[in-house]
C-alpha cells in the first residue's frame, strides 16, 4: 500500500483522528489541541482549516456523530467534559439513540479498566448553544 499524502499536522504525538461522512478530517495530540483539515476541491493536499485549544491535557481521542452533524454557523464547540473515570480516557465512540435524533450515546473506554456510557441531550438555547446533560453508568 502507498502513502498517498503525509501531513506535519501537531508538535507532538497525534493519538487520535477521526473522519466525518463529508471527508473533514479531525486529529487529536498531545499538544492538547484538535486540528480540522479538509481537502480542497481539485487539490491533493488537506488544509488546515481550524485548531481548538484550551484543552488541560493530552486529547486522547475522538467520536463524531454518525451523521457528522455541525452546528448551522461552521463553529465548533466543547459539548462537555466526561468526568468519572480515574485514568486518561484513550477510545470514545458516538451514536444516536433509537428513538431519539437529539441524544447522543458516548462510549469512552479508559486506561483504568473502565467503560462510560454517557447521554447527551442536545438543544437549542437563545443563541443556539448545545446544552448536553451527561451521566455516567453508576448515577
Amino acid at each position: 500500500m502507498k502513502c498517498l499524502e503525509s501531513v506535519t499536522a501537531h508538535d507532538d504525538a497525534v493519538n487520535a483522528v477521526t473522519v466525518s461522512v463529508d471527508g473533514v478530517v479531525y486529529t487529536g495530540s498531545a499538544d492538547m489541541r484538535i486540528r480540522v483539515w479538509v481537502r480542497p476541491e481539485r487539490k491533493k493536499r488537506h488544509a488546515l482549516v481550524a485548531t481548538l485549544e484550551k484543552h488541560k491535557s493530552a486529547v486522547n481521542a475522538l467520536a463524531l456523530s454518525l451523521d457528522g452533524r455541525r452546528r448551522d454557523d461552521g463553529k465548533f464547540l466543547c459539548l462537555n467534559v466526561l468526568v468519572g473515570h480515574q485514568k486518561p480516557v484513550k477510545s470514545l465512540s458516538a451514536g444516536y439513540e433509537a428513538e431519539s435524533s437529539d441524544v447522543v450515546s458516548l462510549f469512552s473506554g479508559s486506561l483504568d479498566g473502565k467503560v462510560g456510557v454517557w447521554r447527551i441531550k442536545l438543544s437549542s438555547g437563545s443563541r443556539g448553544d448545545s446544552s448536553p446533560s451527561c451521566s455516567s453508568p453508576d448515577e
